[in-house]
Parts: structure tokens; C-alpha cells; sequence
């Protein structure tokens, strides 16, 4: 842990000049500069949130847990469930009494960096304060109850903890402000049978727009796939993202206080409280069942450590307390079953074939590669039918191209030993290549308008299949793409 916490000062920039993780927001470099608190290699910083979770058997009662991630954890570390530190829990019925619920936690966090929160009346100006500051005031002489002061409740916790700004040091959530905010209110306008007179209603074309957003197929990394129109109901925050999200222009200054909108946002704390209500059964004494398995929960992981050194128990463990994906110590694995292919075989067509060395032995296929961590399918693999990691771009002699994964191979050196040619069956030791059969995209001769001698939207490139072939043996493919079928 020592050693990942190091990460801020090993990690290598794609872009120097890039805004690429909360290290690089003008607040944590504050706290960075020599000789500044988080310069100390075993000084951490947090990023809060609390949110509430509404229990399924009751629309009265809900749970508020407080969580912290560390900052300084690498990315991929960083929002892993079991790094997650579980500060503390409110549960009762209604809303906590904000002016008071974060007293522990900030009398306890005495350093907190960022809190994630979002606010009822948003973000005013000077004057507009000030008008309904006075507007609340005429009417509260006026004898009138229970109006709307769109104003502060209290005086925050936040503004105990020492160094804390919380007007910088508070992230604008994009997921609730604008993937369920903004996003969620255009599309709403958008297809509102009141607007059927607006130049800007769509309601008359939702299967021709549901046809276009189910022909995106997005990389596996993205879990929610895009939906039809017809089920916007169910949509949730990740659905409603769009591009046009990072163009708003009032988050700019949060991304350059804070770093970029992944790095404080609300999805990895979602899915956390997702996990909350697997930890209590019934309908008694619930906070004290979900204290109880957090206890557990974070204490298991020192206690296998402490109990077993067998691999086999040690694997075993982590197979039942591991969700999602299993992972790999290995950087690079096949994943799933090798395939022989045979002299006689139409596994690989005669182009596939030709793009292989020409010293090339026996052939194996297989369709799913594990590199660095990411699993990489071929188009040849059908049980993913809405992601796609085949598309991606590689570099051949110097030379970026496009092109879809069909199939990996792996090539066994031909043997030219004479004992071996002369029918003998081969026991020789032989090297192996492993391959991934591309075939390359062109570019269409048609993109997207230029202006002047520069593509407006560089990042969208219309190709067309070429059925030439490259076997692929680097290592790393650069990245992948998601795709729209057309």
C-alpha cells in the first residue's frame, strides 16, 4: 500500500500541458509544492461523498454512509471496493439535519480535500442573493410560513476543518448535474408530448433515433450500453452521458481547481451504495447489521493474510471475495480455450494465412486476450454483442491505421531439424509467436466538414474494410475504439 500511495510522484503524463487526474488541479498542486503537506511521500488526501439510499421496503427510512477514496492511489486502485474507506453511516427516516449530520466527520477528518455534493437552489450571483435574501425577509414579517428561501440552511461543517475552501474544494458532481441533470431535462423537453409544435420536438422520430444509438457498440470498459428511447424510463446516470458534457463551460473551472470530471465524480460512490443493501436482512436493527458487515468486510482481507500462506487457499479466497472480473498477476494471458487449426482447416481464410511469418509451424486460434489488465475480444468472439473492443488503432513501420481484431493466433516456429522433416514425430522445444489478425480500415474519402485545412470534430474518422490483413505481434495495441454500425 506504502508503495502505491507513491504514485503521484512515479506517474507519467500522456500530455504535460493536460488537466489528466487531481494532481493536476491548481489545489492539490497548492498542497503539492515543496515542503506543502502532500510533498510528504506518507501524507494522503481524501475525496468524500454522502449520499442517501432509499431501502426498498420503505419509502420513509433511508441509510446516508460517508465514504473516502484516496486521492493518491493510482486510478485504477483508487475506486476498487476494497481501498473504500467506510467513514461513517446515518440512518433513520427522512433527510439528516445537514447542519449537524457532518459534525463527527469533520471533527474526525481534519485534512479532507474534496467533497462531492450538489446543491437545491445552484450556484448565484451577488445581487440575485441579495433580492431573495430581502424577499424572504418581507415575507417572513408578513407572517407567512413554510416559503421557499432558496437560501443557506447553516453554517457548514466544512468550514471547521482548517485549509478547507469549500467553495473551491467542493466538486460540481457531472453525473447528477449533468448526466441526470442537464442531459436528462433536454432529452425530456425533447420528447414531452407538450412540445409538439417546437422546432426542437423528437418525439416523432424515436425509432429512427433509437435505431442510431443502438448501432453504437462502445468498448467493454463502458457498462452501460446505449438504449432505446422507448425505455428512457429505466435509463440511468451513465446513459444519459453525452460528449457535450465536457464543453459546458461552468465546470471549467472545477476541472482546472480539481482535476478531471472522473476523478470527483459520483459513479464509483453509486455503486457502492448499491452494495450497502446486500449487507442487512429484515427490517431490525439495520444500521447496526450494516456496521457489523463493514467491520467484516474490511477486516477479512488482514485476517486471510494473517491465517494462510498456501497459493491454493490464497486463490480460493479470492475467487468467492472477488466481484466482477477475476483478475491476473500476469500482464498478458489468453483467455478461454486454444483451437488447433489443421492443414485442411476454413478456420482462417487464405488472406489470414498469408499475412502469417512464412516459417510459421502448427497454428492456434483463440478469441479473447488479456492485455494489461484489459480483456481485448475479436470480432470472431459472439457471446459480446453490444461492446466492442476489436476496433482499435495500431502502428506499423512508423504508420498509425485502423482496423478490427478478426482473430488472435499462436504460432509455433517451424522445426527443421532433419530427424523431425523425415516424418518422425517432433518433441523439439520450439518458440512461439502470438499474433492478432487485423484486418485494416481505410478512410473514407467523405469525413466530416473541414474548416479550412483542419477537421472540426478530429475524433470521428469514417473507414470502410479493406479484407487485407496484418498480423499484429506487438504487445499493446494503443487503444481501443467504440464503433457505429452502418
Amino acid at each position: 500500500m506504502i508503495e502505491k500511495l507513491q504514485h503521484r510522484f512515479s506517474r507519467k503524463k500522456v500530455c504535460n500541458d493536460a488537466i489528466e487526474d487531481v494532481y493536476d488541479g491548481k489545489l492539490y498542486k497548492e498542497f503539492f509544492r515543496p515542503g506543502a503537506f502532500l510533498s510528504h511521500p506518507h501524507n494522503i488526501s481524501f475525496l468524500g461523498n454522502t449520499d442517501g439510499v432509499a431501502l426498498i421496503w420503505s419509502t420513509n427510512c433511508g441509510v446516508w454512509p460517508v465514504y473516502l477514496v484516496i486521492n493518491e492511489l493510482p486510478p485504477w486502485e483508487r475506486f476498487r471496493r476494497s481501498n473504500r474507506i467506510f467513514a461513517g453511516l446515518w440512518f433513520g427516516k427522512g433527510k439528516p439535519h445537514f447542519p449537524t449530520f457532518p459534525k463527527p466527520f469533520s471533527l474526525a477528518i481534519r485534512d479532507l480535500g474534496t467533497k462531492a455534493t450538489s446543491g437545491h437552489a445552484g450556484v448565484r450571483i451577488h445581487d440575485e442573493m441579495k433580492q431573495q435574501s430581502l424577499e424572504a425577509l418581507r415575507k417572513r414579517s408578513e407572517g407567512k410560513k413554510d416559503f421557499s428561501v432558496q437560501g443557506v440552511i447553516g453554517l457548514s461543517w466544512g468550514f471547521g476543518i482548517p485549509s478547507y475552501d469549500v467553495v473551491r474544494e467542493t466538486a460540481v458532481d457531472y453525473m447528477h448535474c449533468i448526466c441526470e441533470g442537464v442531459v436528462d431535462q433536454l432529452i425530456s423537453q425533447w420528447l414531452k408530448k407538450s412540445n409538439t409544435k417546437a422546432d426542437f420536438y423528437l418525439g416523432s422520430k424515436i425509432e429512427d433515433i433509437s435505431k442510431e444509438l443502438l448501432s453504437i457498440t462502445p468498448t467493454c470498459e463502458i457498462t452501460r450500453t446505449p438504449r432505446s428511447l422507448e425505455d428512457i424510463k429505466d435509463w440511468k446516470g451513465k446513459q444519459f452521458q453525452t460528449f457535450n458534457v465536457h464543453q459546458l463551460l461552468h465546470l471549467s473551472e472545477v476541472v482546472e481547481d480539481l482535476g478531471p470530471l472522473w476523478s470527483n465524480s459520483c459513479f464509483p460512490f453509486e455503486d457502492y451504495s448499491g452494495d450497502l443493501r446486500d449487507l442487512f436482512h429484515g427490517t431490525q436493527n439495520v444500521d447496526g447489521q450494516i456496521v457489523t458487515a463493514v467491520s467484516i468486510i474490511q477486516k477479512l482481507p488482514e485476517i486471510a493474510r494473517s491465517t494462510t500462506t498456501s497459493p491454493s487457499v490464497t486463490a480460493f479466497y479470492e475467487h468467492l471475495t472477488r466481484k466482477g472480473h477475476r483478475t491476473c498477476s500476469k500482464k498478458e494471458r489468453i483467455s478461454g480455450s486454444l483451437e488447433r487449426v489443421w492443414s485442411n482447416s476454413k478456420l482462417l481464410s487464405k488472406e489470414q494465412l498469408n499475412s502469417l511469418p512464412n516459417n510459421s509451424g502448427k497454428i492456434w486460434l483463440f478469441r479473447r486476450f488479456l492485455i494489461g489488465g484489459t480483456l481485448f475480444h475479436s470480432a470472431s468472439y459472439r457471446r459480446v454483442v453490444a461492446g466492442n473492443d476489436y476496433t482499435v488503432e495500431f502502428e506499423m513501420n512508423g504508420v498509425k491505421n485502423f482496423g478490427t481484431i478478426q482473430i488472435y493466433v499462436k504460432v509455433e516456429d517451424k522445426c527443421f531439424r532433419l530427424r523431425c522433416r523425415d516424418g518422425q514425430k517432433c518433441f523439439c522445444e520450439l518458440a512461439c509467436s502470438y499474433f492478432a489478425l487485423i484486418e485494416t480500415l481505410v478512410e473514407d474519402d467523405q469525413q466530416l466538414p473541414m474548416f479550412g485545412n483542419n477537421v472540426v470534430v478530429n475524433h470521428i474518422r469514417k473507414v470502410n474494410p479493406s479484407n487485407r490483413y496484418t498480423a499484429y505481434n506487438r504487445v499493446r495495441l494503443q487503444r481501443s475504439f467504440l464503433e457505429r454500425l452502418l
